[in-house]
């Protein structure tokens, strides 16, 4: 049932997102993962599991290159903000899922500047 629910999650959330967002969050995850597996293998070491350990290693020092590069394709996008803002889904229930993001977006924007103004 998880799985189903992160799929959903995955699908119906993502048609949201901006590239730049999708990106954002992508660096964001393999950072969470590779902190968890640095953590997996400490765990494991006072265990006196090395195996356990060594694999965690493995794999948390294997994603470096690649959070490397997903960082430098989200700061590439910055220098081209209309690609960085485009809906990440380009299907038209991607397109209005991110006009609907829009929106609230500026909706919540606009009550934002209403209430701090002074009185």
């Amino acid at each position: 049932m998880g799985t189903r629910f992160s799929d959903l999650r995955n699908v119906a959330g993502d048609r949201f997102l901006e590239r730049n967002q999708a990106l954002r969050f992508a660096v964001a995850e393999i950072q969470h993962l590779r902190t968890l597996l640095a953590y997996l293998a400490a765990v494991a070491d006072a265990r006196g599991a090395a195996p356990r350990g060594d694999f965690c290693r493995r794999w948390e020092e294997g994603l470096e290159a690649s959070e490397r590069a997903v960082r430098a394709a989200a700061a590439e996008l910055g220098a081209s903000p209309d690609a960085a803002i485009a809906p990440l889904d380009s299907s038209l229930p991607g397109r209005a899922a991110h006009r609907v993001a829009v929106t609230l977006g500026a909706l919540g924007e606009g009550i934002d500047s209403r209430l701090g103004r002074e009185p």
